[in-house]
């Protein structure tokens, strides 16, 4: 099991943008949390400046706090591409290629534009959309392969196994 420093150094460090090889459950998991918590605190922190400082903030263009949302989206921004480096390896984990990630990310703007044109191809976005959906949402709870896969070698054997 990957710890949770471990997990943040790594992601955030040597595999920020590797989207080759495996990601153990927990690797996924504590980088997982390790966002929601960094998008929470920068939430907050805008929130909390909001609260003390309006008369500022409104002076340097922010009326009010609908109007917030800069340190979020650069937080956002800022773990997107490990986040997504992460979740390609975790499917790599569980045998599945990185190209799902893609399918589900692509599935929801193409219902959008064939159901604005009215076409027949609607319905087959539709399903292909909930259905990778449904693969890259329930993949990463699922126990990787044991032992090396057509990905690399399993991140949980000892180092002298890899």
């Amino acid at each position: 099991m990957v710890s949770f420093g471990r997990a943040v150094r790594f992601c955030c460090g040597a595999g920020y943008v590797r989207f080759g090889g495996r990601a153990a459950r927990s690797e996924y998991w504590w980088f997982k949390l390790f966002c929601a918590l960094l998008l929470a605190a920068a939430v907050l922190l805008e929130r909390g400046l909001f609260l003390i400082f309006p008369e500022i903030l409104a002076a340097i263009g922010f009326p009010n706090i609908d109007d917030l949302g800069v340190l979020s989206i650069a937080v956002w921004l800022g773990v997107l591409l490990p986040y997504l480096a992460v979740m390609v390896r975790r499917l790599h984990d569980v045998g599945l290629g990185g190209y799902w990630l893609a399918v589900f990310w692509l599935a929801f703007p193409a219902v959008y534009v064939f159901a604005s044109m009215d076409s027949p191809l609607t319905w087959g976005f539709i399903a292909l959309a909930i259905g990778s959906g449904a693969l890259v949402l329930v993949a990463p709870l699922w126990p990787g392969t044991r032992g090396p896969n057509r990905f690399g070698a399993d991140p949980l054997a000892p180092a002298t196994d890899r």
